[in-house]
């Protein structure tokens, strides 16, 4: 009779065992007689008994010689799209991940903003300010004069006739005071009456 070898994924490191040891899970053997085992190299994985490692899936990763033998998803805030990865990648400013195990990262909304790196979510801009279009990675910016923004909106609003607004980044117009009055929209100011009119309702 003679000795048995030890198949693939199992080994045996002493003399005068009577049968093999499995491969750990994150170590693998790839050929039979073996007396060790190896470590799965990052990015990769195996489950305990096997003769090789596997791909990390896409929104996975494992770093080589971590504790966590089999692969982890990707934080919130990161993505993984390729295979076989030891890391994942911050979501870009502009865009959030939400999800664990994420593929892709999300654009900011219009009105919405976000200028930091591996979010979970963005930033409504305040009432007064927008952003320009989708991703924005900037601070918000603000509504020009003779303009007026309500928060989540996506763009600012023209002051109507009968109303102004002098500063930039504002929530809201002001009416034309009495003796006063606008005829278009986006106004920054009022215009006096000239001589021989008059306007005693305030907002014309």
């Amino acid at each position: 009779v003679v000795c048995s070898a030890c198949k693939a994924g199992w080994f045996s490191a002493k003399a005068g065992v009577s049968d093999c040891t499995k491969c750990a899970e994150g170590m693998f053997s790839d050929q039979e007689i073996s007396t060790a085992c190896k470590s799965c190299l990052g990015g990769q994985f195996s489950r305990a008994g096997e003769a090789k490692c596997t791909y990390c899936a896409p929104g996975e990763y494992r770093v080589q010689g971590s504790k966590e033998q089999l692969c982890k998803q990707c934080e919130v805030g990161k993505f993984q799209l390729k295979t076989g990865q030891s890391s994942c990648d911050k979501c870009a400013p502009g865009q959030y991940g939400n999800e664990e195990g994420s593929m892709g990262c999300t654009k900011c909304i219009i009105g919405q903003h976000q200028t930091l790196a591996g979010q979970q979510s963005c930033i409504k801009c305040p009432p007064g300010k927008i952003t320009r279009h989708l991703g924005w990675s900037s601070a918000c910016e603000p509504c020009q004069a003779g303009e007026y923004h309500l928060s989540g909106a996506p763009e600012c609003n023209k002051c109507q006739p009968g109303h102004y607004q002098a500063d930039p980044g504002q929530a809201g117009c002001a009416k034309c005071e009495h003796g006063r009055f606008t005829s278009q929209r986006a106004q920054r100011a009022c215009h006096l009456c000239p001589a021989g009119r008059f306007q005693d309702d305030e907002g014309s």
